[in-house]
């Protein structure tokens, strides 16, 4: 196998983590907008049974599903985060190597480990890949926003409903 052949395998391996680095972020980004619209639903239906006798059953068991759900999602994201920086030390270790291979590495003293070496964590919590997860804890601050926006919603209404509802039953009484 000639060098040029090693770098064309290299680079390709390079591509292949760069592609799921993006499929990955894409499917983060979809998730989002799901776990958006179905808060946001499941709060418009609250919105709506209100009125009903069973709201606060449904209120219980709303909260208990947000949480585990949210629960969920961070630790999604969290894996998402830790896999993007992995994918992300394979591209760079391959296009390292086929620069190697075909003479182009200027500093070899600036070399990465192989990535097979360390651990997820070990490369996720560097000093220069911590300032991008921004993004991800933002994503994480919108979510809890929005859920806790739309409990508050629908609970001021029922408190709303309940209180008008003694008013009425006060004033009816003679």
């Amino acid at each position: 196998m000639t060098e040029t052949d090693k770098a064309s395998v290299f680079v390709e391996l390079a591509r292949i983590n760069q592609e799921q680095l993006w499929r990955r972020r894409q499917i983060e980004w979809k998730i989002n907008f799901l776990l958006w619209g179905s808060t946001a639903a499941v709060a418009g239906y609250l919105y709506s049974q209100v009125d009903t006798e069973r709201i606060k059953d449904l209120l219980v068991i709303v909260y208990g599903v947000f949480a585990v759900t949210f629960i969920t999602y961070v630790a999604h994201l969290l894996n998402c985060l830790l896999s993007d920086e992995m994918d992300m030390a394979w591209m760079h270790y391959f296009k390292q190597q086929a620069e190697l291979a075909l003479g182009l590495a200027l500093n070899r003293e600036k070399l990465r480990p192989h990535p097979s070496g360390l651990s997820k964590w070990t490369i996720a919590w560097k000093p220069e890949t911590r300032k991008k997860y921004c993004w991800h804890f933002a994503m994480v601050v919108v979510t809890l926003l929005l859920m806790v926006a739309e409990c508050k919603l629908v609970e001021s209404k029922t408190k709303h409903n309940g209180d008008l509802k003694a008013t009425e039953a006060a004033v009816a009484r003679p």
